[in-house]
Parts: C-alpha cells; structure tokens; sequence
C-alpha cells in the first residue's frame, strides 16, 4: 500500500511530467545537463549525502537509471541550474567521471522546492529528525501551516510539532549525540524541563544509561523549585531570614508552614530561618528567652551545629534513596523484553524474590502495590474482591513477561530495603537492596553512576566515621 508522502511525491512528479509535455519550448522530457552546471540546493533538507561510493561504482556499470529534476538556477549561478531530486545521484556521478546527467527541468516556487526536496527525502528514510525538523521549519517560514505542512507531509499534527520544537535544542550537542540510538519518545522526555539551558545539558547523556536519571533530576529540581518559591512567600509572614544564627536557638529542620504553626514556640521569642541550597526546607530558630541567655552559649551552638548538619545530610540522603527507588520501578512498571531477560533469568528473578521474600521479617504479597504497578483500575470498595493474584492478572493489560517482573519485584518488598545510610548519614551496607539490584541487572537493569556510588559508598553524601 502506497504511503501518503508516496502518493504526493507522485502527484508531485505527474505534475512535472504533464507540465512538461505542454511546454512548447520543452521538446524533450529529459535532457542531458553537464555535471559543472548543476549545484546543491541551499535549502536541501539533507545535509550530507554521505558515502556514494556504490552508487558511483553502479553508475559506471549501469549509467544514471533516474533522472534528477532541476530547476533554472538564480543569483551567482543564473544561467545554471539547481538540483530538487537527485543530489545523492550527482555526487555519485560526479565520482563516478561523468561529464552529463539525465534531467528534467522544471519551474517552481521556493515553497514548492523545498517541499519537493522534504518529502523526497524523508521517503526515501535520508533525513535525521533534527533535518527533518529544519525541513519543516523552512516550509512554515515560507508560509505553510502546521495543518498543511502535515497535510504534504503524510505526519501528524502532533509530528510536526514534535519535530519543529527539537530546533529548541542546541544544534551543536544534538549533532553530538544523533549517532546514538535514540528514539523519537526519548527525545520528548526532554520537553518534561521546562528551562531551556537545563534541557541542553541533559541532552549530553540521552542514549546513555544515565538519561532517565538526568531527566528526573532536572524535572524534580524544578517542581521543587516552584515549591520553594510558594513555601519562603508563605514563611516569611512567620519569620525573619538571617545568616548569622549566633545566640539563637535551634528548633529544627521544616519545610511545611502549617508545622511550625503546631510546634510549641514561647511567646515571648521571635522566630528565625536560615536557608540553604535550592531545596525546600529550612533551619527554624527562635530569640532566646532570659533564662536561656543564661545557658552555656558554646555547648548549645555546636549541638545546634551538629544537629542541623546531620538533618540535612539525612534528607539528601532520603532524597537520593527516593530518586533511586523510582528509577528501579519505572524499570520495572514499564518492562519490555530485551536481549537479557531470557526465560531462564526471568526464572531466577522470581526464584529469588521469593527466597528473599522468606528473609524478611514480617512480609506479605502488597495486593495494592501490586494492582498499582500493573495499572489495573478499581474502586476502594471492590479492593476485598481482588485479593486473589489471578484475577489481578486477568484484569491487566499488561504482557505476562510484565506480570512476572513486577509480581517478582513486588515479593522483594522493595520499599522495606530502600536506602544505605545510618542514622548518622554514614554508609551502611544494604545486602537484601544489592541482591535486588543484582536480581534486576540479569533482566536488562542499567544502573546509574550515582546508583552505583550509593550501594559501594563512594557517593559524596556519605560522611566518614571520623565526621
């Protein structure tokens, strides 16, 4: 079945032809151009023609089996002409020794060029999405819609979109990374940043094992951004900033205002915050009362010091265990098969989530994380209804390769064994969390650098025995 940029290609090329037959000052369709009168388009979609080497070595065995269709060049070349279809033909003949090609020529507009050279190119699979994003950019400068440039095109409207907001990204490291593997749902994620500097730096690792990572960092930087922003409008009704906190006394670490309002605060004092970073939350101290003045300054500053330290290390630390957990059950919810998760490692996976599962203590199947991961819908009142396993499954539409990994994670108790710190933000070895890690790995797990600098201990956060 013919697709429809096919079928405008042809309308287009059935145009030429009757056009061409009709010209009286035209006798023939084809005629022979020599190679030094005929140049690139300017605006030719398609950057780099790339290796021609066997279509030269085809031309010289078999000549030129498609013309090219050219137009009267104008400008510096006026009097030459200017290739529309056929630049890959013209390098490889070029190579090849030839002196003349095989051409049509034609009239068009500068719309119709460029159209004519986008929709050639992109069905013939040539185009990079970032040339053709320029492509259809060029034809929305020169006045085309979305709704007709989809319309030529045979894309979606929401293609076209898509394509023209990649032009967003910087085109030096999109160059960089094109050689990768990278799919077009990727490159969408990025749009999930809404700051364009961000955006291009996360861009440097997409098709990396660290995208997914980057990607969540960035968009979880700036929800707490946003959060932060509407927590110091509402903080600073109650209390005053400052950066010397000499004298004053440490209340503790918040980042909700409605806690402050519960906590039991004398009313004779006033209230102090000290922020630190770009996070939410921030240190909470009061003015002392008279009898407190009296108290050994010295001591009472250095536990404040202390204490203040350790709850921002262990909130760091919380949120680096949080990011990771996201990572492994975005893994999981949304599994697909690949080259590792054989039926045998697949098959291990379980034998050894249920080996685990025998480990801890007082663990159960989590019926409820369980519909949740295989996104099966269902009202709180029919919850009773689906405690059996099997009707779960039935309800989901999810492969049975899905149901496995995810019934396998979800017997790890995942949430149980989630980080690898103390309480003093020292590394504590996490077994149970590394037989997980290694259980996934055999399925087609990638673990981030910062993963893998959480479970080994290297990972900046963690303090040393002698802090």
């Amino acid at each position: 079945m013919e697709t429809t940029n096919q079928n405008n290609l042809d309308e287009i090329i059935s145009q030429d032809t009757e056009k061409i037959n009709n010209d009286e000052q035209t006798k023939s369709e084809i005629v022979y151009i020599e190679v030094d009168k005929l140049h690139p388009h300017d605006a030719n979609p398609r950057k780099n023609t790339g290796d021609v080497t066997e279509l030269a070595d085809s031309i010289k065995k078999n000549g030129i089996l498609q013309n090219l269709t050219v137009v009267p060049a104008t400008g510096y070349w006026y009097g030459d002409y200017t290739v529309i279809i056929g630049h890959r033909r013209l390098a490889a003949a070029k190579q090849a020794g030839l002196k003349t090609v095989p051409c049509v020529i034609r009239e068009m507009g500068q719309k119709e060029q460029i159209a004519t050279m986008l929709l050639e190119n992109m069905q013939r699979s040539d185009l990079t999405v970032y040339e053709q994003a320029q492509g259809i950019q060029m034809m929305l400068d020169l006045g085309e819609t979305v709704e007709t440039v989809a319309e030529k095109t045979g894309f979606s409207e929401s293609t076209v979109r898509r394509r023209t907001r990649l032009l967003k990204l910087d085109s030096d490291v999109f160059k960089e990374t094109e050689g990768r593997q990278i799919t077009m749902l990727e490159y969408d994620k990025l749009f999930e940043i809404k700051d364009d500097k961000k955006r291009n730096e996360v861009l440097k690792s997409i098709g990396t094992n660290n995208f997914n990572n980057e990607i969540l960092r960035a968009v979880q930087a700036e929800k707490t951004t946003e959060i932060r922003k509407k927590f110091f409008e509402d903080l600073n009704e109650y209390a005053e900033e400052v950066k010397d906190t000499t004298g004053l006394v440490y209340i503790g670490w918040f980042d909700n205002t409605k806690n402050i309002t519960d906590y039991s605060i004398p009313e004779c004092t006033k209230l102090y915050y000290r922020s630190y970073g770009s996070g939410v939350g921030v240190s909470l101290y009061r003015s002392t009362t008279a009898d407190e003045k009296q108290a050994e300054q010295e001591k009472t500053e250095q536990e404040n010091k202390i204490k203040e330290e350790r709850d921002s290390k262990i909130r760091k630390l919380k949120e680096l265990a949080e990011r990771t957990y996201t990572l492994r059950r975005n893994f999981v919810k949304d599994f697909t098969l690949n080259e590792k998760a054989t039926s045998k490692n697949l098959q291990n996976f379980i034998i050894t989530a249920l080996l685990e599962a025998a480990l801890l203590e007082d663990n159960y199947f989590d019926i409820e994380k369980f519909i949740e991961m295989l996104d099966v819908e269902y009202d709180e009142d029919d919850l009773d209804e689906m405690q059996g396993v099997r009707e779960v499954y039935e309800r989901s539409n999810k492969t049975l390769q899905n149901k496995i990994v995810i019934a396998g994670y979800v017997l790890y108790n995942d949430r149980k064994t989630n980080d690898c710190y103390d309480y003093t933000g020292n590394h504590r070895e996490n077994e149970s969390l590394q037989r997980l890690y290694d259980g996934l790995i055999t399925i087609g797990y990638e673990m981030s650098d910062e993963e893998l600098a959480m479970m080994d201990g290297t990972h900046e956060l963690y303090t040393t025995e002698d802090e």
